[in-house]
């Protein structure tokens, strides 16, 4: 009899397969909003009743949102392609069949095991992942240029390979394809040197974060979501955009060599969600408003200063150790020399080392929405 993780990506193929073909069937995305609507509306209905189908979707022991999330996916990316069936099939693709791929190939050879928020994945899922989505991009002929297709072909299977493997609970249904459609957005018009130097940074910071991964307290789903936050910080912002989070990491791995009780905890992408996610809005804005591209980096770099500090902070709280101002000053100002602002980072910084005795009880959360609200300096004239 047919396992339940089989009969679930059964499922997921068929819904898969029958999106690829709503360009032909609609022509308003209104209309396929409307569909995802009652689609999810059915899905709830089958998950509070739980009939026979419902077996199939919820039989597997592990927490998923996977199949409500898979219409949102699919609507959100139907209206960001406008039509652009070469935006549109790939990145619908990619979710049918590279996520099931992934799955079944992992769950069936997988023998190198590691661990993220979404439990325990596999190198083989995931090498599974990268071939299916390689292939689905280089024959939707994204660009007329053939190399110009197989540089765009690497790197999105690359990211999208890291995205599947970080997420959990059938998020990647909706993240999925929308990553897939933006990615293609952004590099269908790049030059080969500009793919190229995408590629090569991918693979540097991938292989400096396999070489240091004993010296770490991150999991291999943490790892990868710094590898993510990397490359984005470098592709929507600039290699500036790098200096910051990479002194981040510097004094992370110098705070978990010096104390050993560090390097037995276990951070996932959680963690590193919520220390760029605050960056993250600033890189986003930089492509995406008006506003000036010196505030947005001022931004940024105010976010990675203020966890500096709730790291320092929330760290000593852990390891029962006094509050160490000066430390805590020295790392504030380590990440703040990736920026010159000569009257906004002296403030920030004196006002940081001011709450390292109060925040060493911050949630992870907390951490985000404090480094944010306090990034919002940078909007000062």
């Amino acid at each position: 009899m047919p396992s339940s993780e089989l009969k679930r990506k059964a499922v997921h193929l068929i819904m898969g397969i029958f999106c690829l073909t709503l360009p032909w069937i609609f022509s308003s995305p209104s209309q396929v909003d409307l569909l995802a609507l009652i689609s999810v509306s059915l899905l709830l209905a089958i998950r509070w009743f739980k009939p026979a189908l419902g077996q199939i979707l919820h039989s597997v022991k592990r927490l998923s949102f996977g199949e409500l999330l898979f219409p949102v996916g699919v609507a959100i990316v139907f209206r960001l392609a406008n039509g652009d069936l070469s935006t549109y099939l790939p990145a619908i693709a990619v979710l049918t069949f590279a996520d099931t791929a992934g799955a079944l190939i992992g769950k069936r050879f997988g023998k190198h095991h590691y661990r993220t928020n979404a439990g325990t994945k596999s190198l083989e899922g995931s090498l599974a992942v990268f071939l299916v989505t390689f292939l689905i991009l280089l024959v939707s002929g994204i660009s007329q240029d053939p190399l110009t297709n197989v540089l765009i072909a690497i790197v999105v299977a690359l990211v999208a390979t890291m995205a599947e493997g970080i997420l959990g609970a059938g998020i990647d249904n909706l993240v999925l394809p929308i990553a897939v459609a933006a990615l293609i957005f952004f590099l269908r018009d790049l030059t080969w040197n500009d793919l190229l130097l995408r590629i090569s940074l991918i693979a540097a910071l991938s292989l400096i974060l396999f070489a240091v991964r004993r010296l770490t307290s991150l999991n291999g789903g943490g790892l990868l979501s710094a590898t993510v936050f990397a490359y984005l910080c470098f592709a929507l912002g600039g290699p500036k955009y790098l200096i910051a989070p990479s002194l981040l990491f510097l004094i992370h791995l110098a705070t978990t060599y010096r104390y050993s009780a560090l390097s037995k905890m276990e951070h996932s992408a959680d963690s590193i969600a919520a220390i760029a996610l605050p960056g993250l809005v600033w890189v986003t804005l930089k492509t995406s408003s008006d506003l000036p591209p010196e505030v947005c980096f001022h931004g940024f770099t105010l976010t990675l200063m203020a966890q500096a500090a709730f790291l320092h902070s929330v760290t000593r709280a852990h390891l029962q150790l006094p509050t160490g101002l000066p430390l805590g000053a020295v790392k504030i100002i380590i990440v703040a020399l990736s920026c010159f602002q000569w009257w906004l980072i002296p403030i920030a910084t004196i006002l940081l080392i001011i709450t390292i005795p109060f925040t060493g009880s911050l949630k992870r959360p907390e951490q985000a929405l404090l480094a944010f609200l306090f990034s919002l300096l940078a909007l000062i004239p």
